[in-house]
């Protein structure tokens, strides 16, 4: 089965079974497949740069559903710090903040590693506005909450 990603501004195609599933693909997706584009020769990846703003809008798309994903299937959890986890977490995957690997130590003292969303510079930004106010930078806290 064909698997289409979307990686810093381009599609990556895997898995291609044939040219006609990639055109139908690029249709669903809303490209118009002219002659000057054709997909006659079949290969397994594809890699396909598309417009700038066509590319915007997938990846803040691609974002959008993350954020909505994680929001649905940890935001019912019980406890005002776990809920705000969720929204710091919503605000993370929307100002595209990185993946980064961290390490803990588990209540067993074993070492294990983990998956966790660093910052960004635009969620550093929207975080520096929100706490500042009329008493300075520093006017109001902001809480990254406590994962469920």
């Amino acid at each position: 089965m064909m698997k289409a990603e979307v990686k810093e501004g381009r599609i990556e195609l895997s898995d291609i079974e044939s040219p006609e599933a990639v055109e139908a693909y690029l249709r669903a997706m809303g490209f118009e497949v002219s002659t000057f584009f054709s997909v006659r020769d079949v290969c397994q990846n594809i890699i396909i740069y598309p417009p700038k703003k066509v590319a915007a809008e997938w990846i803040a798309g691609d974002r959008i559903e993350k954020a909505i994903e994680l929001g649905f299937k940890y935001g019912s959890t019980d406890g005002a710090h776990h809920k705000m986890w969720v929204i710091d977490q919503m605000i993370r995957i929307l100002t595209d903040c990185p993946t980064v690997t961290r390490k803990a130590t588990d209540v067993n003292q074993k070492e294990y590693e983990y998956q966790a969303l660093a910052e960004s510079d635009k969620y550093r930004e929207l975080l520096a506005a929100f706490r500042a106010g009329e008493d300075g930078p520093e006017t109001y806290s902001w809480d990254e909450g406590i994962a469920p």
